[in-house]
């Protein structure tokens, strides 16, 4: 029965994906190479609701740190956690109207994350099955799996088309956090002291990104992508403001 939900789930995914992907091109297209999605007037304040949302995801690694007593994921964690603290009460920084910008090279992006995400998805299916019988678990964990994938694939799609810099700290939360979770997710002892080295890699990348975030805030007064490369240096911050794209640099080298 399981298997059965599983298969359909894995069509409709792959189906889903690609009308998505056809859909975003023709609308591409019509709108000469650039969409933007925009809230105006709109009812909840996303920005305030993105940057609890990150908060509460940090908290949960600082958990995942006390509970497998990795002093380094806690310490990288409860930093960011700071960082972020900080970055909200000393600089009030006014949303993006654009929050989301889908132009070519975006777009190849999403073509890439959704036909590799259902082959991946495709794939784990059928291994999922195997890997129970051989570890002999009886109560089947690819629901949680495939769930935990599927908000992988839509935070890497996310990722990609954002125009918000924060926005793009969210979402490589999400994808630090499900990582982890479709490492460890037999919870056996050897996955989880798997788990930990890519978490740590990608909790250090956070690190340096939003140390790099605030930089450029400073230097360039906003944290739309697209007015960053428009905006002039403030007077001071051009040495910061290298040190800033170094540490993009570092992070985007996590991933």
């Amino acid at each position: 029965m399981i298997q059965h939900f599983l298969n359909i789930f894995d069509f409709e995914v792959v189906h889903f994906m690609f009308v998505v992907v056809y859909r975003l091109s023709v609308a591409l297209d019509l709108a000469e190479g650039r969409i933007s999605i925009r809230l105006v007037n709109f009812p909840v304040d996303i920005g305030w609701i993105i940057e609890f949302l990150s908060l509460l995801l940090l908290i949960y690694v600082v958990y995942i740190g006390f509970r497998l007593k990795n002093v380094l994921v806690i310490c990288l964690s409860v930093f960011q956690l700071i960082l972020m603290v900080l970055f909200k009460v000393f600089y009030p920084v006014t949303e993006p109207v654009e929050v989301f910008v889908i132009d070519t090279l975006s777009l190849a992006m999403v073509f890439l994350v959704s036909i590799i995400g259902p082959a991946i998805l495709i794939f784990a299916t059928r291994y999922m099955k195997k890997h129970q019988h051989h570890m002999q678990i009886k109560r089947s964990g690819q629901p949680r799996f495939l769930m935990i994938l599927f908000i992988l694939i839509s935070a890497m799609n996310a990722l990609v088309i954002t125009n918000n810099i924060m926005w793009v700290y969210f979402f490589w939360q999400v994808i630090t956090v499900c990582s982890f979770l479709l490492i460890s997710h037999d919870e056996a002892r050897e996955s989880k002291k798997t788990a930990l080295k890519p978490l740590c890699i990608n909790m250090l990348g956070g690190v340096a990104y939003i140390a790099a975030a605030i930089i450029i805030y400073k230097a360039r007064g906003t944290i739309s992508i697209g007015c960053i490369f428009t905006a002039k240096i403030v007077s001071g911050f051009l040495l910061l403001y290298t040190l800033a794209v170094a540490l993009v640099a570092f992070w985007a080298k996590r991933k």
